[in-house]
Formats: C-alpha cells, sequence, structure tokens
C-alpha cells in the first residue's frame, strides 16, 4: 500500500532519509536543489567552463564544463559540502 505525499519528493526524501536536509543536483542544468525543513533554495551550478562560467541553460555544450580547480567548480561544491554538513542549508536558503 502506498501514502499519498502531500508534499514534494524534494522535501518527502528529505524528511525521511536525512532529517530534513538535503541537496539534490538535477541533470539536466546542472543546478543544485537544496531542502531545509521544506523550504527549498536552488544554488549555482557547480559545473563551470576554464573561465569560471557556469553552463548556459540555453546552450548544450556541455563538454566545455567540469567540476575542477580551474574554473572553481570544485571550491562551490566544497562549500556546499560544508554547508551540509555544519547545518547551514537553512542559512543558505533565506539569504
Amino acid at each position: 500500500m502506498h501514502q499519498k505525499i502531500n508534499e514534494g519528493l524534494m522535501c518527502w526524501h528529505s524528511k525521511i532519509f536525512n532529517g530534513g536536509c538535503g541537496l539534490f543536483l538535477k541533470t539536466s542544468s546542472g543546478t543544485i536543489f537544496m531542502v531545509n525543513d521544506g523550504n527549498i533554495g536552488i544554488y549555482d551550478s557547480p559545473y563551470r567552463n576554464k573561465y569560471g562560467e557556469m553552463i548556459d541553460k540555453f546552450g548544450k555544450d556541455y563538454d566545455k564544463y567540469n567540476i575542477d580547480q580551474q574554473g572553481g567548480g570544485l571550491e562551490s561544491l566544497k562549500q556546499l559540502r560544508n554547508f551540509y554538513i555544519n547545518n547551514k542549508i537553512g542559512n543558505l536558503i533565506v539569504q
């Protein structure tokens, strides 16, 4: 038997499996969704080109974008990890 879910799946998953906090990557755009106690925020993609520019949502040339030190994407991902580990996702959402 399936229970009816009255909330979005990201919020439900975060509440059931992660104590209300979660980070999700939308693979088609590289966008990060942050969830904290039912609130959702959007964070910039960690995928960057060698100049530090983020993925153009209208462009489809994804091969030029990576998560590495050169474009700053690795640092962006490390910041997200620290926000998550230190339970600061809620603070980041309300900013």
